[in-house]
């Protein structure tokens, strides 16, 4: 019987287990999904500073120019994690980068989002 007490485990793959070049590519992976949520993270934040700073007419052309409705779900869904972007950030590597996966975590109460993160329930995959 193998002591895996002290191993990293990965999506049921024992990470101490692989080859050094294996780790490489897992490293890589990570690193550009963190990237990913942390990026949508600031898009959101950025419609939503728009939206609060911005005249409705020079918000509505915004939308217009990032390809999206003012009226739409797309943008009432980027405002919210924008508006929860404070909260969310410090989790960033632990988020998925779905952005509509990040619309239903920012929904969530800090109670709430903060067993599921303990629980390890809310993974960047």
């Amino acid at each position: 019987m193998n002591d895996m007490t002290n191993m990293t485990v990965t999506e049921n793959v024992v990470v101490d287990q692989l080859e050094p070049f294996e780790k490489v590519y897992i490293d890589r992976y990570v690193f550009f999904a963190n990237k990913s949520a942390q990026n949508v993270l600031e898009m959101c934040r950025v419609v939503y500073q728009a939206h609060k700073d911005l005249k409705k007419s020079a918000f509505d052309r915004f939308c217009r120019a990032i390809g999206n409705d003012n009226h739409g779900s797309t943008i009432s869904k980027m405002r919210k994690i924008g508006e929860r972007y404070d909260f969310l950030k410090p989790y960033s590597d632990r988020l998925p980068s779905a952005w509509t996966t990040l619309y239903h975590l920012a929904r969530l109460d800090e109670v709430k989002f903060g067993k599921a993160i303990e629980e390890g329930l809310i993974t960047p995959s």
